[in-house]
């Protein structure tokens, strides 16, 4: 059994923060950091930010554009998913 953290369950708690960072990166522009997503997202830990972000770019809906500290993410959506021909989602 999962100890309950604030009165919540951990994976209620879990999905509530996936839940804002989904959020977050969706008000966001095309291409942003995770800095900010982090400060749309107040209390939600940098690793559930990252693993939030990593499980969206394993769906091809954000993609990475550098390396490092201050990399930058873009948004991508599929224009047809029978040639998998990707756009920008501004």
């Amino acid at each position: 059994m999962i100890k309950p953290r604030h009165g919540i369950f951990l994976p209620l708690l879990l999905f509530r923060c996936s839940s804002w960072v989904h959020e977050a990166i969706d008000h966001l522009p095309k291409e942003f950091e995770i800095l900010e997503v982090a400060q749309a997202c107040h209390g939600v830990s940098r690793p559930i930010i990252r693993a939030v972000m990593e499980n969206l770019r394993k769906q091809d809906k954000i993609e990475v554009l550098g390396t490092g500290r201050g990399a930058k993410w873009r948004k991508v959506i599929l224009s047809d998913k029978r040639d998998n021909k990707k756009e920008v989602k501004g």
